[in-house]
């Protein structure tokens, strides 16, 4: 799923589900800066996504995190539930990301 253009940044979600070895179960979102029309394509080609949170879902009905604007150069992350949070990112060039997280269910 991408978010093209929330306060000039465009958002990605992905889903990884692994067991090869171990069991592995992941969502990710990534960040880049929204395209702009006309822009050179070195420009572009320069414009690599950033992971901003990587956590372990932990539920069946694979519930995706809402990405809001949350004022001037600011974003809300919010997730209801996960079992684990392996990486949050708190600050992406000039944008401030900030967390909701309602409960985490390690176990």
């Amino acid at each position: 799923m991408t978010i093209p253009n929330l306060s000039g940044t465009e958002f990605e979600f992905t889903y990884t589900n692994c067991d090869t070895l171990a069991k592995e179960e992941a969502i990710r979102i990534y960040a880049s800066r929204a395209s702009v029309k006309g822009e050179s394509f070195l420009w572009r080609l320069s414009n690599r996504n950033a992971l901003l949170f990587n956590y372990d879902p932990g539920r069946p009905d694979g519930l995706l995190p809402t990405v809001v604007s949350s004022g001037n150069n600011r974003i809300l992350i919010s997730i209801p539930e996960v079992s684990s949070i392996l990486f949050q990112s708190r600050k992406w060039k000039n944008l401030s990301i900030d967390y909701d997280v309602g409960h985490i269910t390690y176990p």
